[in-house]
């Protein structure tokens, strides 16, 4: 038996506090990796791989949801609807700005690493 929502927009709170919680959790990894970044050369590439595979989890989780507010928002929604159409859209835009500057982080943590590696003295 197929169960179907005859009207998908009514699942919007519960989509938009799956997507804040996500935000949440992107916020959380993003502030432990800033502060392994402060501790410079004590990243581990391994915990950047880590961290990496998380964003990207997130990233293919957010385009989802993404999917998700493009097809209902061609569906006619009332006023409430609207709203939670708008929320969700900004929710989605602060989750992808987060996930976007963990990359960047990341990035930047293993060119620095790279550059770190590449003078540092050979031991003989």
């Amino acid at each position: 038996m197929q169960c179907t929502n005859r009207r998908p927009t009514e699942s919007l709170p519960v989509i938009a506090l799956l997507v804040e919680e996500g935000l949440a959790h992107a916020r959380e990894q993003l502030g432990l990796l800033a502060g392994a970044s402060a501790k410079g050369d004590a990243v581990e590439a391994a915990t950047l791989d880590r961290f990496s595979r998380f964003f990207a989890d997130e990233l293919g989780v957010q385009t989802i949801y993404e999917g998700y507010v493009v097809r209902w928002s061609r569906e006619p929604a009332n006023a409430h609807e609207q709203r939670e159409l708008t929320r969700l859209r900004q929710v989605l835009a602060h989750t992808r700005a987060t996930l976007a500057e963990g990359e960047w982080m990341i990035g930047t943590l293993k060119e620095h690493m790279a550059r770190r590696k590449a003078v540092a003295p050979r031991s003989l």
